[in-house]
């Protein structure tokens, strides 16, 4: 998150407008998702009289309020891909949650296949090897749409 920090710094000091960020992060495999950056990533589901929870394939533990996928934003990547999955209670934690806390309209987008994401989100076992190659096609078609 570093990077993207020092990305936003330099943006500001050069008067340079960032519009909305589409930030890839681990396409994986499955179909491309976009999902919302939280401070606690996992699945968000509430409970009556406890609230909102977050449970990232190991932990439960109290849900802060999350700001969901930008609508407009979401609206252009569907009309670019209409095969894209809006994850809405799948938040992910990364570089998104920096331009995010600037008050940047950003999406996370990475591969829907949740059980594999737990397994190499930010790890070792995040290996170019294991990546399904039509997801590299499927997010360039999405840039250069």
């Amino acid at each position: 998150m570093r990077g993207a920090r020092a990305f936003v710094e330099y943006a500001r000091r050069n008067t340079i407008a960032i519009r909305e960020i589409v930030n890839f992060d681990n396409l994986g495999r499955g179909k491309l998702a976009a999902r919302p950056s939280a401070e606690k990533p996992g699945f968000i589901f509430w409970l009556p009289l406890i609230g909102d929870l977050a449970y990232d394939g190991r932990h439960l533990s109290a849900s802060p309020a999350y700001p969901r996928v930008p609508i407009t934003l979401a609206q252009s990547l569907i009309r670019a891909q209409p095969d894209l999955v809006i994850l809405e209670q799948f938040t992910a934690r990364s570089d998104s949650n920096v331009f995010q806390a600037d008050g940047i309209p950003t999406v996370a987008i990475s591969g829907d296949d949740i059980f594999f994401l737990d397994q190499t989100w930010h790890t070792y076992a995040d290996r170019v090897e294991l990546l399904d190659e039509r997801n590299l096609d499927l997010a360039f078609d999405l840039i250069r749409r």
